[in-house]
This record gives C-alpha cells, structure tokens and sequence, in this order.
C-alpha cells in the first residue's frame, strides 16, 4: 500500500514539474534596445516637466477650431470603427478561451413512447414502452500541463494588440487631420500675402512703367519686372489647389462634406488659431515613451501571445485528460405496467496520448517556434523604426524652429525698415518705388515666414505621432526593460 502511495506522489511530482516548465520566465530582449543610449541619444530619462498634456497635444496647433475637427473625425471616423470590430472579436475569443478552463453543465431531457399492435403474447418479447429521462451532464479537461491556460494568455495578448490599433488608429486620424489642418491654414495665410505681394509688385510695375517713358530707366527693367510680376501671379494655383485638396481630405477625415469643411475654415482666422510654435522642447524625456507607442504595444502583444501560443502547442506532445459526470432519473413504463422512477450514475474518465503521428505534432510545433520567433524579430524592428522615427522628427523640428526664429527676427527687421520708408517717403526723401520696394522685401520676408511655420508644425506633428502622442509617458502600458518577465 505504501508503495502505491508512493507511486502516486512521484506521479503528481513528475505532472507538476511539466507543467512549471510550460510557464518558465522569458527576457523581453527587444525591450532592451529602449534602454540604450546609443540607439536613441536625444532621448535621456530624466525627470524635466513636460510642456503638452496627453490627448490634447493639438490644441497647442490648431486651437479650438483644430480640436473640433479631431472630435468630429473621432466620432465617425470608419479606420476607427474597424478597429474596434477587431477589439470585440478579440474579447470574444478571450472569453471562449476561458471558458474551456471551466466545466460545462448540461442539461439534458428525453421523452420515448413506444407501441405496436401485436399481441401480447408477442409484446412480451417487444414490449410498449414510454420513458421520461432527464439528466444532468458535467464535461470537463483538467488542464495539468497548461494548454487552455496558454490559448486563453495568447487570447489576451490578442485583446491587447487590437486595443493598440485603436489607439493607433486614433493617432493616425489626429495626426493627419492636423496636418492637412494646417497645409489649409498655411496656404489661406500664404495666399493673402501672395496677393498683397502681387499688389504691390502690380504698383512697381506701373511706377517702373512710367519711369521707362519718362526715360529714366531702359526697357531691361521693365521687362524684369513684368516677368516678376509673372512669377507671383503663377504661385496663385498650387495654393488654390492645396486649399482645395486639404478640404477634400479633411471632409474624408471627419466624415463630412468638402463644403461644410470649407464652411467651417472660413471662421478660422489669426485669433481662433495660434500661429505661433509652440515650445520649447523638453530635454529630458522618459524612455517610457517610445513604449506607449501604439505599433510597439501591438508588436509586443503579438510576440507574447505567439510565445503563448507555442507553450500550448507544445502541450500536444503530452496527454490529455478528460473527465465526464452523468446524473439523472428516469421513469419507465412496460406493457402499460409503470415502474418506480429510478436515478442513474455515469462516471467517465479518459486521456489521449499521441503515440505515432508521422511528425505532425512536431512540425506543428516547429511552425509555431518559427512564428513566435518572426514575431519577437518584428518587435525589436519596431523598436528600432521608432527611435529612427523620433530622432529624423527632433532633428527636423529643432532645424525648423530655429529658421523660425531667424526669419522672424528677419521679418521684424523688415517691418521696420518698411515703417522709416514710409516716413521718408512722406518727407520725401525717397521715391515711391523704393518705398513700394521696402514694403515688398517686408511682406516677401513674412511670406517666408509663415512657411517656415507652417513646416515647423508639420514636423511638430511628426513629432508628437512618433513619440505615441504628447510628451507624457502612459503608466499602464510601460514595458518593464530588461526585466525577466513570465510568460504570458
């Protein structure tokens, strides 16, 4: 008897190593390369205030009227929609999964009657019968090695992943209906000062014109100008189509029609929306923030739940065990003669244990290995895309906003040298074509300047969807780097 009981525990001994082994640690090693210096050295940890608020990074762009665009595109957006039909059919199949951790209960119900016309002498060999069964049915797969427990964590896995493309998604949106939010500003802006160039180039020209029959200048002059002329008038188009574009994908963006988008972007003037660029830049940013990145989160899930994935199928190289619990009563009836109802018991307990298969569970297994193993090397691509991303983003913002900078001190400077102009002209110290030339060289200098804003933005947005969306990192998708981790 002592051996017997022996037996047994080593047995149990032996069944709950196996399945320790199915749930042994794994090192996140991509996560690793978030912790280099060497890949991303504009991105230090440090702990420096960060200057945006998460889920409002757009407002610092566009203001009100860009925050209502992103809430309209928000609601009705359809790359949206079929995200979260991937977020549902995710949960769905997660609870299926957890499901098969549990028993099923039945409830099971008969009803059989039975009758001839034969007489009774032959019924006594082929009696009438009327049965009335009801039973109750219990199924269940212990899980000893882990295998329902693994599919339900890739389960999971998956659930996480297709929340990640919906806040990808989400990201996606905002950024783009920012950026063609401000190419539509940018080329309003750029147009009204192009015409106010074109203007005051019409005005030169005929003061050009005049001065060409008085004899005071030679007919060269006047042709350069009238090709300058030419020039300016020929930027009028590109700006009109861009204008025209940029209202047709922001009516796509937000589910609306080009003429209420081109509605609601006349209100837009210089009081609603700021032009300014925002700033400065934080210097010290958390490492936590390239790993709230929507594609890093989902590239990470999918690797843990390939990894899942492979710890359940490696499951299939041990047995499996099947238990199955029938109870009821029945009431019978023979010949008319009724018998007392009498209960019924059934216990089952089986195992399947694959013993020659040709190599299928084995090459079942090595295609899932490999699959696990594309997943964990798309992940540390991942990765690296997005510290490439984030470093051409800083490094073309940080180019942009010091040519702002530039170009608004040229601007000012311009606009001075325009005002002591006109105060000459006024004393008539100078003549009205080099006044007209003084305001030309200040609005051309502020043309400029309103594009190099408007590329300072465009790479601010860049920016802000490289880093995931704002400055601030998100606590509840922070990966653990270089930390051992079970499996999922």
């Amino acid at each position: 008897m002592s051996r017997r009981i022996s037996w047994r525990c080593l047995l149990l001994m032996a069944l709950a190593s196996l399945a320790a082994c199915t749930h042994a640690p794994v090192v996140d090693r991509p996560a690793m390369l978030l912790a280099n210096p060497q890949l991303m050295p504009a991105l230090v940890p440090g702990s420096e205030g960060a200057h945006f608020e998460d889920g409002a990074w757009w407002r610092e762009i566009g203001g009100e009227p860009l925050h209502n665009l992103v809430e309209q595109g928000l609601r009705g957006n359809t790359d949206i929609a079929v995200a979260l039909t991937r977020v549902r059919e995710a949960r769905a199949g997660l609870r299926a999964r957890e499901a098969a951790l549990l028993p099923s209960f039945g409830l099971n119900g008969a009803y059989d009657n039975k009758r001839s016309g034969l007489p009774q002498a032959i019924k006594q060999g082929r009696p009438d019968t009327r049965v009335w069964q009801a039973s109750l049915e219990l199924d269940w797969e212990p899980d000893l090695f882990g295998r329902n427990q693994s599919a339900a964590d890739a389960a999971q896995q998956d659930v996480l992943s297709s929340e990640a493309g919906v806040a990808g998604a989400r990201l996606m949106l905002i950024s783009e209906v920012a950026r063609q939010f401000v190419l539509n500003v940018g080329a309003v802006r750029k147009l009204a000062l192009l015409d106010h160039l074109i203007a005051l180039q019409a005005a030169s020209q005929t003061l050009i014109e005049h001065q060409a029959r008085e004899g005071e200048i030679s007919a060269v002059q006047v042709e350069a100008g009238r090709a300058q002329l030419q020039e300016l008038q020929a930027q009028r188009p590109a700006l009109l189509s861009l204008q025209s574009v940029t209202r047709s994908h922001l009516a796509r963006l937000t589910s609306s029609t080009p003429e209420e988008v081109g509605r609601f972007l006349a209100q837009v003037n210089d009081t609603t929306v700021p032009w300014h660029v925002p700033g400065p830049t934080p210097t010290g940013q958390p490492i936590e923030l390239l790993a709230r990145r929507p594609d890093i989160i989902a590239a990470r899930a999918t690797w843990r739940a390939e990894l899942a994935r492979l710890d359940s199928a490696n499951t299939d190289l041990l047995p499996r065990f099947f238990l199955s619990l029938l109870t009821g009563r029945q009431d019978l009836r023979l010949n008319g003669l009724a018998l007392a109802p009498v209960g019924f018991n059934e216990t089952t307990l089986a195992f399947a244990l694959p013993i020659f298969n040709a190599g299928r569970v084995q090459a079942g297994i090595d295609i899932q290995d490999a699959t696990a193993q594309r997943a964990e090397l798309r992940y540390e691509q991942a990765i690296r895309q997005a510290a490439d991303d984030v470093e051409s983003a800083l490094a073309q913002f940080h180019q942009s906003r010091d040519r702002v900078n530039e170009l608004d001190r040229a601007v000012e400077a311009r606009k001075e040298a325009a005002t002591r102009g006109q105060r000459l002209f006024d004393e008539g110290q100078i003549s009205a074509l080099d006044r007209v030339a003084l305001e030309q060289a200040h609005v051309s200098s502020a043309l400029n300047a309103i594009d190099s804003q408007e590329s300072a933005r465009l790479a601010l947005i860049q920016l802000h969807q490289a880093l995931g969306g704002g400055w601030r990192s998100a606590p509840s998708h922070n990966l653990d780097i270089a930390q051992k981790e079970a499996r999922p």
